[in-house]
């Protein structure tokens, strides 16, 4: 088997590939994101050994990664027995030196490819440790969605920690896809809606005074408190680690968002806010095209990333919506309104079409293309 690709090519190990394996494996980088059997220091005993190995395997299912004419890198299946002989293992390294140049995505891929081609195979996985997110990127990046973190699973240098599960299978329907520029244009537009909805909370809580903070219209009713104790509580479960972890986390306790301490004051109450939309911007600016379709959790409930933060920002208008409502309320006469004020309504549309008219005008009218 041998895969020619832009940026390598994928080939069986070969004898004469000694010299370049140890060169790029015996890498303190490498190693310490690798299985303990990938050895450290690397010999040129070790790189015989695992030729020899590869020679000898039935199927073959381990192949050398050549970049600029070097064996530089590898990448390989375990396939599965008994009741899990539908799904295999992927995986893979790569010399520090090609780091950064989407080799290890465009193998990865590949190869994923060749083995539903050759193999019955439904499913194919990957454990990746917590502190390597580059391996994470580059599944992602090849197809791969996340699956789960399994909890101090794995230990590498007496360090415990947990592993990542990313897997692809094989589908009948291909999956969702969305251009990059209105995957951009999305993301954009979405940043800006959650900033909207921030400052009109932003502009409702300064018109009010500490007491009315904590003022509750009846019983059933919440108080801007502890509207934005919820709200916060919300935003810091379903927004860190967004990507990798479901959005109900374990450690959140719900109901107690709804309970307020009477010695509460209105400065722990601006911190909850702050900090809670720190999280949402945290997790949503970092966001590329090609993260709008990978899939999240919520309460173990797959959706898109696109859905996910569509379900928020849906929850967060209308939280916003009641810290307005009863800031209005409190206020009465001293309200200062946060949208058109009443009776002015024809006066701002006029305005309105005398400012789309003169942007008509300028130069390169109302939409500017990037050339």
């Amino acid at each position: 088997m041998e895969i020619e690709l832009k940026t390598c090519v994928i080939r069986p190990w070969l004898p004469g590939d000694e010299e370049s394996l140890v060169a790029h494996a015996n890498n303190y980088n490498v190693w310490r994101n690798m299985r303990n059997r990938f050895p450290h220091p690397y010999t040129t005993d070790d790189a015989r050994e695992w030729i020899r190995h590869t020679a000898e395997e039935s199927p073959r299912t381990n192949f050398a990664i050549v970049v600029d004419g070097e064996a530089a890198g590898g990448i390989g299946l375990v396939l599965n027995g008994d009741i899990h002989r539908c799904s295999a293992e992927i995986g893979y390294w790569l010399g520090e030196a090609f780091w950064g140049r989407g080799v290890v995505t465009e193998a990865v891929r590949a190869i994923t490819q060749w083995a539903f081609d050759n193999f019955n195979l439904s499913r194919i996985y990957a454990g990746v440790l917590e502190w390597n997110p580059a391996s994470m990127r580059v599944l992602e990046k090849a197809g791969y969605q996340f699956e789960g973190r399994l909890r101090k699973a794995v230990v590498k240098q007496n360090q415990v920690m947990d592993e990542f599960i990313y897997s692809i299978v094989r589908d009948k329907e291909p999956r969702p896809v969305m251009s990059e520029n209105l995957a951009q244009h999305y993301l954009e537009n979405v940043i800006a809606e959650f900033r909207s909805l921030k400052k009109l909370g932003d502009r409702a809580m300064e018109q009010l005074d500490d007491e009315q903070f904590f003022v509750t219209l009846d019983e059933e009713s919440n108080s801007v408190a502890i509207i934005v104790k919820h709200l916060a509580g919300n935003m810091r479960s379903r927004w860190v680690d967004f990507l990798t972890s479901d959005g109900e986390k374990p450690d959140r306790r719900r109901d107690q968002e709804f309970i307020i301490d009477a010695n509460t004051k209105r400065a722990e109450v601006v911190e909850w806010w702050e900090r809670g939309w720190r999280h949402v911007f945290d997790a949503i600016e970092p966001l590329r095209p090609e993260d709008v379709m990978r899939t999240v959790a919520i309460r173990q409930e797959p959706h898109t990333v696109l859905q996910a933060i569509n379900r928020q920002l849906g929850h967060y208008a209308m939280h916003v919506g009641q810290i307005i409502f009863l800031a209005k309320h409190m206020k009465s006469t001293d309200w200062k309104t946060l949208s058109v004020p009443r009776g002015r309504s024809e006066q701002i549309n006029q305005m309105m079409i005398e400012r789309m008219k003169n942007k008509k005008d300028e130069p390169g009218g109302l939409i500017r293309h990037k050339s």
